[in-house]
């Protein structure tokens, strides 16, 4: 019997050894959907950022209907705000800074000239973190004035 005893010195150790190598391995996975969930995460509140200001500019075009059906809202992208004082450009302006201010790289486009009464808004922004080197996002919201 003591010579069992010696054969089995050591094989709780290695049972310990082995047991943290998987707990660490598990961990490592764990870690690593936390990562992906953050970057998930920040990505679509970018997403909602810009829908929001999308819903924005074409709840403002809606309040100043006219100007907005005679070309004044449009806007190409990276084509800054008009300098000219009416509620148009103030809108513009005012949509311009906060593309830039609340989305990585944002900028934004308005076209009305489709069809009478439907406007067509992109927003783009970089949304690298989140799509490992596909740098460009863009939502695209149509609406009837």
């Amino acid at each position: 019997m003591s010579q069992l005893k010696r054969s089995q010195y050591g094989i709780t150790l290695i049972e310990i050894l082995v047991a943290i190598v998987i707990l660490a391995i598990g961990l490592l996975g764990v870690a690593a959907l936390q990562i992906v969930g953050l970057k998930n995460t920040h990505s679509s509140s970018l997403h909602t950022q810009a829908t929001t200001t999308a819903t924005d500019i074409l709840d403002r075009m809606r309040i100043n209907r006219s100007a907005a059906l005679a070309g004044d809202y449009d806007i190409a992208l990276s084509a800054s705000a008009p300098s000219f004082l009416t509620v148009a450009g103030d809108d513009l302006r005012d949509w311009k800074t906060d593309l830039v201010g609340q989305l990585p790289s944002g900028d934004g486009a308005i076209d009305c000239s489709t069809v009478a009464g439907l406007c067509v808004v992109t927003v783009r922004w970089d949304d690298s973190r989140a799509t490992a080197g596909n740098a460009a996002a863009v939502v695209v919201l149509r609406g009837r004035l």
